[in-house]
């Protein structure tokens, strides 16, 4: 089964390097989820699920997001990127919410 890196490498042709990884990964996957946030002062980091089709399979990668609140960069709030081999690959599953409502709102 090929990587998320081995991916990327392939089909964008990306360099073997961790930034140029990075900017392919952030432009061509697929934003599917953010959640879990935890907020700073100068900024707030989440949880993301990214989507990528390799080889004609979805498959969804999590990582910890930082998004800094003013003109930081990331790596100035200790962000650093993880390569992409590391990132944990993750699965969805759909969960079903029971909720009450009042009878006008049926």
């Amino acid at each position: 089964m090929k990587t998320l890196k081995q991916h990327i490498i392939e089909t964008y042709k990306a360099a073997d390097d961790i930034d140029d990884l990075w900017d392919v990964f952030e432009w061509k996957g697929e934003d599917v989820w953010e959640g879990d946030y935890d907020e700073h002062r100068w900024y707030i980091n989440s949880t993301k699920v990214v989507k990528f089709v390799i080889d004609e399979v979805e498959r969804y990668f999590e990582y910890e997001h930082c998004n800094p609140k003013g003109d930081d960069a990331r790596e100035d709030c200790g962000w650093e990127k993880p390569d992409l081999d590391d990132l944990t690959e993750v699965f969805p599953k759909l969960v079903q919410t029971m909720v009450y409502v009042t009878k006008d709102k049926l």
